[in-house]
């Protein structure tokens, strides 16, 4: 298993010399499921947009995506292997139709024909879009329909790599769940940037905690969501299910 994503010393301010990340580093292993949690402010969609050159750094090597310098000559290749998903779909999602923003990315790779429908179609299915909506526009369908299309545009790319932007936010219990069983499903790396720390706990088996711009802590999901005192002093919760998981075990008597 190679290096999907290696940040060495990532350092970016906002115009008005607001600092967003701050000396960040990071190595994540080709297939792995990370969150990446912490308040708001503290950088993480700044680090996303980072990933695929949407926000350029000036020292050139301080990201690498499976070994290739995110720079302007490897962009193409870059933001074939990061597909990002915005926070709101309606970011990503502008064309006619469902199709033609799936067939998009692979248009602009040179795919047509035969090809380009087959891309579309395996994108769609993957994400349990059915071919009848595919000639909708996409602002007619529900939000959870949107996400998965948005996700299913960079999947017709043959994105390695998936970076979502808080990918639950603003979907009922119904989509949520959807959303996180076809995230289970996919063998991709795959970055999520959220709050919700319940669905953090059943995707990924590795979170790192970002605030100011700093990776604080890193380790696996549940060992670092249940330190209450870590989770309080970067304005997070332990998620309930911990919360209740630890109060049955004092309840039947069993010592952590």
């Amino acid at each position: 298993m190679g290096t999907a994503i290696q940040i060495e010393g990532l350092s970016y301010s906002y115009h008005d010399g607001t600092q967003a990340l701050n000396d960040l580093r990071l190595t994540i292993q080709e297939g792995e499921s990370v969150g990446l949690i912490g308040p708001n402010g503290a950088g993480k969609s700044t680090f996303l947009l980072h990933l695929n050159g949407s926000i350029s750094n000036t020292a050139g090597n301080t990201v690498m995506i499976h070994g290739l310098p995110v720079i302007r000559r490897n962009l193409k290749e870059i933001r074939r292997l990061v597909g990002i998903v915005f926070q709101d779909p309606e970011d990503q999602l502008f064309s006619p139709s469902v199709f033609e923003d799936v067939a998009f990315g692979p248009l602009n790779l040179g795919y047509s024909g035969e090809e380009l429908h087959a891309r579309v179609h395996r994108a769609l299915s993957a994400v349990g879009i059915p071919g009848h909506l595919e000639h909708h526009l996409a602002h007619h369908l529900s939000f959870g329909e949107k996400r998965r299309v948005a996700i299913a545009t960079v999947l017709a790319m043959d994105a390695q790599i998936l970076a979502l932007d808080e990918p639950s936010s603003n979907l009922d219990p119904e989509g949520r769940r959807t959303l996180i069983d076809l995230l289970k499903g996919l063998p991709h790396t795959k970055l999520i940037a959220t709050h919700d720390l319940e669905m953090a706990l059943e995707i990924c088996e590795r979170v790192v905690l970002l605030d100011k711009g700093r990776v604080v802590a890193d380790g696996p999901t549940e060992c670092l969501l249940q330190d209450a005192d870590l989770m309080r002093s970067h304005r997070l919760e332990v998620p309930l299910s911990l919360k209740l998981g630890r109060r049955r075990l004092v309840e039947a008597g069993v010592q952590d």
